[in-house]
């Protein structure tokens, strides 16, 4: 059979470009194909149902002879998959539910079932991976729903529409939400904005009407924190000059390689203002001046994704830097940064820095990069589980030597690979190297004053869980998980390379 031909991670590549209609036939192909392509069906699914225009309902309610009760279809036979006991494989599976409808012929009986006894609020509480919920109906945005998605451990998106009336532009809610600071939509100037402490913005073009709206409608003394990305936000950092001074917690983030159109804007930003307290900037490299502009800094996150093209190398601190950083942010608890090897030596200068510097660290997140411009000669010295301890051990002794009280809960993550990284067409060689070698080390204080550090493998803990059979994952992920902890033992090797 031809699809013996490709290998399973081909195939799931093939299934993440594939409609949700293709999937479906695709499920009945045999059972490889279906236990490929069941999971991303459900990665993102509709809850509408719609009404039958021919009268008909999916249960009779007719006073008439009783005939026998209809099997569930649809959307309807979907609530009751995703409630039984039994389907916690699929739960886990769901990261998006879009309770909306670009028209006005929802099913009212299905409305009012997601409403009983407080159905789709239970629902969403057993999701643990749901990421955003969609809900175009006023009628089950309960107090009940809201505060459930507020108290969810992911802190899932919501979206909240009015859709009842295809002629009615979507608007926010219609009703007093509880404890909710956070909203997306559309806006058409008509608005009038609640307190919002957090903004998060991602794909919005800021274009001079649009600014207008929220320049003259938002309370920015009372915006707390602004997330941008990671998709482009034309015009918004340009436009938010002068407006951020309450500003306590920013996190800007774009795509790899795509950093480059708003950076002068996001350095203007920075450089504007000097509240921040946590800052987080993923795929933009800006000047350390703008950054220790913030002196009350206590959380900053700096990384850039590592590009494969050699015309792009990724930009680090020095120890120059981070000297500067230091003696600018004293009050620094997190500090997340990227480093990188160089003529087959560590960065000793910027080890020293870090474990010298910074006294009221708590934690510390350094970041190496695997060589992806030229895969078939690794980079040197390896990160492997030996190499990984004595950078830990080195660490924590230098800090000593140096007079620095180091907490009992202090942590230092060393990791590699990507973290904000999208293919939008088929992924490159270099992606099937990038995921095998990229791994998280944490390392802590030894348990007694003459031990060793103590080094957590967090994808190896994560194995252990699934082997054990506490967490439950796909076969795929099971095998591609046993080969990114096999291979972090000693790190890329000449013959791993060629994958």
């Amino acid at each position: 059979m031809m699809r013996d031909a490709v290998s399973l991670d081909v195939w799931r590549l093939i299934f993440e470009q594939c409609t949700t209609q293709d999937l479906f036939h695709l499920c009945l192909v045999d059972k490889i194909f279906n236990s490929i392509a069941t999971p991303v069906l459900y990665r993102s699914i509709s809850l509408v149902a719609y009404e039958n225009l021919s009268g008909s309902r999916r249960l009779s309610k007719s006073t008439e002879t009783k005939t026998e009760p209809e099997l569930p279809t649809g959307p309807w036979l979907l609530l009751s998959r995703l409630e039984a006991d039994e389907n916690d494989t699929l739960r886990a599976w769901v990261q998006e539910i879009n309770i909306s409808s670009p028209s006005a012929w929802a099913d009212e009986d299905f409305l009012e079932r997601l409403q009983s006894n407080d159905c789709l609020a239970t629902l969403i509480a057993r999701l643990p991976n749901l990421r955003r919920i969609t809900i175009g109906f006023p009628s089950i945005q309960s107090t009940t729903l809201i505060r459930t998605i507020y108290e969810h451990n992911r802190k899932p998106e919501l979206l909240l529409l009015n859709q009842y009336n295809e002629e009615i532009n979507s608007s926010l809610a219609e009703q007093t939400l509880p404890r909710v600071t956070t909203l997306s939509a559309s806006l058409t100037g008509e608005e009038t904005f609640p307190p919002l402490e957090h903004l998060s913005l991602d794909g919005y073009p800021m274009d001079d009407q649009q600014w207008r709206f929220w320049r003259d409608g938002l309370q920015w003394d009372k915006l707390v924190s602004l997330a941008v990305g990671p998709q482009r936000c034309a015009g918004l950092f340009r436009c938010l000059v002068g407006f951020t001074r309450s500003l306590k917690i920013l996190e800007v983030s774009v795509w790899e390689g795509e950093g480059d159109r708003e950076r002068e804007e996001l350095i203007e930003l920075l450089s504007s203002f000097d509240s921040l307290e946590a800052l987080v900037l993923k795929g933009y490299k800006c000047p350390i001046e703008a950054i220790f502009h913030h002196s009350n800094l206590s959380t900053l996150c700096l990384h850039e994704e590592e590009s494969s093209s050699k015309a792009r190398p990724r930009q680090v601190l020095t120890a120059e830097e981070l000297s500067q950083l230091d003696a600018n942010c004293p009050k620094l608890k997190s500090l997340q940064v990227g480093v990188k090897r160089e003529n087959d030596q560590w960065p000793d200068d910027v080890f020293d820095k870090l474990a010298t510097g910074f006294h009221n660290l708590r934690s510390l997140s350094v970041h190496f990069e695997l060589g992806l411009p030229d895969i078939h000669n690794p980079i040197k010295p390896f990160i492997n589980y030996v190499s990984v301890r004595s950078i830990g051990q080195n660490y924590f002794d230098r800090r000593k030597q140096a007079g620095i009280e180091v907490f009992e809960s202090f942590t230092l993550t060393v990791w590699t690979g990507k973290y904000f990284r999208r293919f939008p067409q088929w992924p490159p060689m270099y992606a099937g190297f990038e995921k095998k070698f990229s791994a998280t080390y944490q390392i802590s204080l030894p348990s007694d004053s003459f031990g060793e550090v103590q080094v957590r493998h967090l994808e190896k803990e994560r194995l252990d869980l699934i082997q054990s059979k506490k967490i439950k994952v796909h076969s795929y992920e099971r095998l591609q998980l046993a080969n990114q902890v096999a291979a972090a033992v000693e790190g890329p090797k000449v013959e791993d390379c060629s994958e």
